[in-house]
């Protein structure tokens, strides 16, 4: 039922309205605090053992079809020269928790990273709402004192630079529905009304003052009078432009993206 209202919502154009509504659904299932409320421990992934000597952390998106599966085949592309592994946001499956707050599931997130990594170097990356919770992630770590050595941001939009975004709000809906590659349920989409209101009413960003790499897609996904819907960020940061939109520059587009990322920490290794 779910599902069918969200595509109706996209035909009709309420797509905002819609997702506004799964974040109130999303409010009647169980949700976490800390560790103890999962009933299995969050773990990183290895998407690729590749040889360098810092390892690609991916952090999950927070679409309805979002999943470690999005860095498949930029994982692929590294996995000749870095290692790769990914982190998933809680409460997308079936009887899994949802956090009770940002707060919550960022602390989960850091005390995972850290056990995995052990002391090794490490950076951060996340396409689309993703990046928000990759760099929102990294301020945790810098909090405690154990900081990324850098994040990488593909395609965000932060609050306050969301206007493309709004505008392209059915198109973006309508492209999910045609690249999904996992089939959207109730449990995944109430599990997007929540992030979106843990990420548009409690992420406060704040300049963490890592080195950053912007990666941007050269194609909108729709008209725009001019360049202004370009992916952009408030605080300092190196950009790279890569072929395709937002969501064909993460696949079909991934060696790009792949490139650049090698030639950002080659640069910040010499």
């Amino acid at each position: 039922m779910l599902r069918s209202g969200y595509q109706q919502a996209a035909r009709s154009g309420r797509v905002r309205s819609y997702i506004d509504l799964l974040a109130e659904f999303s409010e009647f299932r169980e949700h976490f605090e800390d560790a103890a409320g999962l009933d299995h421990p969050l773990e990183l992934v290895t998407m690729a053992d590749g040889p360098g000597p810092v390892t690609v952390i991916c952090c999950a998106g927070t679409a309805p079809t979002s999943g470690l599966h999005e860095f498949t085949r930029l994982a692929g592309t590294l996995s000749d020269t870095t290692p790769v592994r990914a982190l998933r946001q809680p409460g997308y499956e079936e009887g899994e928790p949802l956090p009770s707050s940002l707060e919550a599931v960022l602390s989960v997130q850091a005390d995972t990273v850290l056990e995995a990594q052990g002391g090794k170097p490490f950076i951060l990356a996340g396409h689309s709402a993703g990046a928000l919770m990759a760099y929102a992630l990294a301020t945790e770590l810098a909090d405690r004192g154990h900081p990324p050595m850098g994040v990488v941001l593909i395609d965000v939009y932060p609050p306050g630079y969301q206007q493309a975004v709004h505008a392209w709000l059915d198109q973006l809906t309508a492209a999910l529905f045609d690249r999904e590659m996992v089939r959207m349920n109730d449990t995944r989409l109430t599990a997007m009304g929540a992030y979106d209101r843990l990420t548009s009413g409690q992420l406060q960003l704040r300049n963490s003052r890592l080195p950053t790499l912007l990666v941007r897609a050269d194609e909108p996904m729709g008209p725009w009078p001019d360049d202004s819907w370009r992916s952009t960020w408030p605080f300092a940061h190196d950009i790279a432009d890569v072929p395709g939109d937002h969501f064909t520059m993460i696949q079909e587009h991934a060696d790009a993206i792949a490139r650049h990322i090698v030639a950002w920490l080659t640069e910040r290794n010499t």
